[in-house]
């Protein structure tokens, strides 16, 4: 394996939530590496994302940090419209990417205090290992599609998709389809499906929406303290609270690892003024006692002659 490289910052995911704390830190010219285990930024919004999605808040609140949405932009932003957003705000902030790196590993070494991170390039198949003293998850929170273990789901010989998978209902066009769950995405797929000619049903498992979380509907660290952990581990956009409160997320983390560095450079400073102090004092003593030298030394030779 190659030579651990170090950096300040190791952030894992470059989806709007690492492009986030990427501008920030670079806001605050603190270094930093961004991996990404696919070959594009955003690979849920470029890849995964069905062709009629569209921004379900106004733009207004569905920015990143230090870059609003153009006033020109639709209030309520296709997906091709936020991806060109995407793209122009890595542009912006001149943010690099690593990509194709999956990450295996992130073990937090208590003696010196850093974070070694060991993920695998994809392109060379060839091991990388990085080091830092903060590490942020930003791998998203709908980076892997659930599909629940439903009974006699396996006996099924139809076509199942999941909501990542699915692109348009024009393929879907006079054959029956059943959507499982009335989320976000089941909902605009169901519309999408009737919208083109599609016999669509929908089961809902619950009246309310919490089940999409946890038991009690929040994260396991409510807000506002859900974006830190313990030994500068912090998480980006976790929290399901949409483009906005990853956008918050970036800014605390960004502000607490800068506060973290300003209270570490301020000790550093102490200590050098420390050993400062100590060397002008051990100079002033000497001072005091040359000139006794001088005279003792003088006195000596007067003796001698």
């Amino acid at each position: 394996m190659a030579t651990r490289e170090e950096t300040q910052v190791l952030i894992i995911g470059a989806g709007p939530s690492g492009l986030a704390v990427s501008a920030c830190l670079s806001h605050r010219h603190i270094p930093h590496i961004i991996l990404e285990k696919e070959d594009c930024i955003a690979p849920l919004w470029k890849k995964r994302a069905y062709a009629p999605l569209r921004l379900h808040l106004a733009k207004v609140f569905c920015s990143l940090p230090l870059r609003p949405h153009s006033h020109t932009a639709s209030t309520y932003m296709s997906k091709d419209d936020f991806i060109q957003y995407l793209d122009d705000y890595v542009a912006e902030f001149n943010i690099v990417i690593r990509h194709c790196r999956f990450v295996n590993s992130a073990l937090y070494v208590k003696s010196s205090g850093k974070w070694h991170i060991e993920s695998r390039n994809s392109d060379s198949n060839k091991m990388e290992a990085y080091s830092s003293q903060f590490l942020v998850v930003a791998s998203g929170a709908n980076s892997k599609g659930l599909i629940p273990d439903i009974s006699g789901l396996m006996n099924y010989h139809g076509v199942k998709l999941h909501s990542s998978q699915y692109i348009c209902g024009l393929d879907h066009c006079r054959e029956n389809v059943l959507v499982v769950g009335c989320g976000n995405s089941g909902m605009e797929v169901s519309l999408d499906l009737a919208n083109h000619g599609a016999n669509c049903s929908i089961v809902i498992r619950s009246p309310n929406y919490e089940f999409m979380l946890k038991e009690d509907g929040m994260p396991r660290r409510p807000p506002p303290f859900h974006w830190k952990g313990d030994n500068n581990i912090y998480c980006a956009g976790l929290a399901r609270m949409g483009l906005a409160g990853l956008s918050r997320d970036a800014q605390m983390i960004t502000d607490d690892v800068a506060l973290l560095l300003q209270d570490e450079e301020q000790m550093r400073r102490g200590r050098v003024l420390m050993v400062m102090i100590f060397v002008f004092q051990i100079l002033e003593v000497s001072m005091l006692l040359l000139p006794q030298k001088i005279i003792l030394m003088w006195a000596g030779v007067c003796f001698l002659k």
